[in-house]
C-alpha cells in the first residue's frame, strides 16, 4: 500500500512539474508586454485545434513559454504563423 502511494505521488508531481512547462498562448494586448523570441510555422493541419498543437509543440521545442497565432490560411488543410515569447 505504501509503495503505491509513492508511485501515485510521483505521477502526480511529473504531470504537474511537465505542464509548467507548457506554452501558453496569449492575445495582442498582453504580447506587447512580452519579448519576442521568434516565430514558428505549422502546416497541414486539418482543424483549427490540430494548427494550435502543432503550433503550440514547436514553440516549446524553442523554448518559449508562450504564443500567439498571427495568422491562418487554408480550406482542406490549414495553414498557421505564430510569434513565440518568453
Amino acid at each position: 500500500m505504501n509503495k503505491l502511494k509513492t508511485i501515485s505521488s510521483a505521477i502526480i508531481i511529473s504531470l504537474i512539474t511537465f505542464n509548467a512547462f507548457a506554452a501558453t498562448s496569449v492575445d495582442t494586448q498582453t504580447s506587447y508586454r512580452l519579448n519576442k523570441v521568434g516565430v514558428v510555422s505549422a502546416s497541414d493541419a486539418t482543424s483549427l485545434n490540430e494548427l494550435e498543437l502543432i503550433v503550440k509543440e514547436k514553440a516549446e521545442k524553442a523554448g518559449a513559454d508562450f504564443y500567439r497565432i498571427k495568422s491562418i490560411q487554408g480550406n482542406n488543410k490549414l495553414h498557421g504563423i505564430a510569434d513565440i515569447y518568453r
